[in-house]
C-alpha cells in the first residue's frame, strides 16, 4: 500500500508532463525485476510493478515465466521468497480487468504446473493464481475447454486432472481452505 501511494504521488505529479510515464515506467520495474540479479531491487521492482499496474503488454506473462521456469521448487529459501513474488505478480496480471484473454490459457496451464510445486508457500499463492484465473474463464463452455487443450504445452507430461493435481493443497493447513474453495468451484462444472 504504501509503495503503491509513493507510485500514485509521483504519477499525480509528473504524469501531465509525460502522459505514458505509467506504462514506461511499470514496463521498467518489470524488467528490472525479471532481469535484475540484486535480489532486493527485483523484489521492490515487482511490487512496484503490481502497484502501478500499466496496461499489460504482450510481452510481460512471458517475461515473467521465464524468470520463474529455473526456479520454481528451489530450495533455497530467499529464491522461493522471490517466486511467491512472481507467482504474485501474475496473480495480479490474471485478476487485472485490462488482461488479454488470449493469456488467460497461458496463465491455466503455468498454474496447473506450478501446482506441482514442494514448496507451501508458492503451492498456496500458486492455488491463488489458479483461482484468479478460474474467475475469468467458464470451464462449463466447450469453445472455452477446447481453447485451453489447444493452448496446452506440446510437451506436456503432468496430470491434466485439476482435481487431483488440487487434492495435495488438503495435506496442509495453510492451503486447505482454498483448496475447499476451489473444489468446490470444480463440483459445478459439468465438464469432465
Amino acid at each position: 500500500p504504501k509503495l503503491r501511494w509513493l507510485g500514485n504521488a509521483v504519477l499525480e505529479l509528473l504524469e501531465p508532463l509525460h502522459p505514458a510515464l505509467s506504462e514506461l515506467w511499470g514496463t521498467l520495474a518489470l524488467n528490472w525485476g525479471t532481469a535484475c540479479s540484486i535480489r532486493p531491487v527485483a523484489f521492490r521492482s515487482l511490487q512496484l510493478y503490481r502497484a502501478l499496474m500499466p496496461r499489460i503488454g504482450p510481452t510481460h506473462v512471458g517475461m515473467l515465466l521465464g524468470r520463474l521456469a529455473n526456479t520454481i521448487s528451489d530450495e533455497d529459501l530467499a529464491i522461493q521468497h522471490f517466486n511467491v513474488e512472481i507467482v504474485s505478480t501474475l496473480t495480479a496480471l490474471a485478476s487485472s480487468s485490462d488482461v488479454d484473454p488470449t493469456h488467460l490459457p497461458q496463465l491455466f496451464w503455468t498454474a496447473m504446473a506450478f501446482l506441482s510445486t514442494t514448496v507451501e508457500g508458492e503451492f498456496l499463492h500458486t492455488l491463488r493464481l489458479l483461482d484468479a484465473v478460474l474467475h475469468r474463464i467458464d470451464l462449463n463452455d466447450p469453445v472455452t475447454t477446447e481453447r485451453l487443450f489447444a493452448h496446452m504445452p506440446p510437451n506436456w507430461s503432468g496430470s491434466i486432472n485439476l482435481q487431483s493435481n488440487l487434492l495435495i493443497g488438503l495435506r496442509s493447513s495453510v492451503t486447505s481452505s482454498l483448496t475447499l474453495k476451489l473444489l468446490q468451484r470444480l463440483t459445478r462444472i459439468d465438464d469432465p
